[in-house]
């Protein structure tokens, strides 16, 4: 019996010192995922310009497209040219800014390194509604009198 409890002393005496000593190395954490973190990121930073029929030139709202897109959305959260902010880097802090945090990068930057996986679908957090402000009121009406009327023969 003190045989068997000197080589678990011994046992959990080794692994104490290998685990303080930094031989043994824990597991790196996994990458962040599409449906983790990145959907999150991505409505709420660039699905105002990269939606469907938005101005921008393709959706991020599909995971599929966001999957392919993940390149070239490393290379534009690394350059700082996504998401764009005309004020620039120094200015003070505005309503409706869309600056990324450095956090929100490494997690963009990350994922795509990781080559952009999905994750479960399970675990993307609840979308939030994005506010959107009201159209301004118009600052005068004009009205044409007559109304205008195109000539059909001119546009041949």
């Amino acid at each position: 019996m003190r045989a068997r409890t000197r080589s678990v002393v011994v046992g959990i005496s080794v692994a104490v010192v290998l685990v303080l000593s930094g031989i043994v190395v824990s597991q790196p954490p996994p990458p962040p995922t599409y449906y983790g973190q990145v959907a999150a990121i991505l409505e709420q930073h660039c699905t105002g310009c990269h939606t469907a029929g938005g101005i921008a030139p393709f959706s991020l709202e599909d995971p599929e497209i966001a999957v392919r897109m993940a390149p070239a959305i490393k290379y534009v959260v690394e350059r700082g040219i996504m998401p764009p902010w005309p004020p620039g880097p120094d200015s003070p802090p505005m309503i409706g800014e869309r600056k990324l945090s450095p956090q929100e990068k490494e997690i963009l930057i990350t994922w795509a390194e990781a080559g952009a996986p999905l994750g479960d679908p399970q675990d993307r957090p609840p979308r939030t509604a994005q506010p959107r402000l009201p159209d301004p009121p118009p600052h005068r009406l004009l009205t044409l009198t007559p109304p205008y009327q195109p000539q059909l023969g001119s546009l041949r």
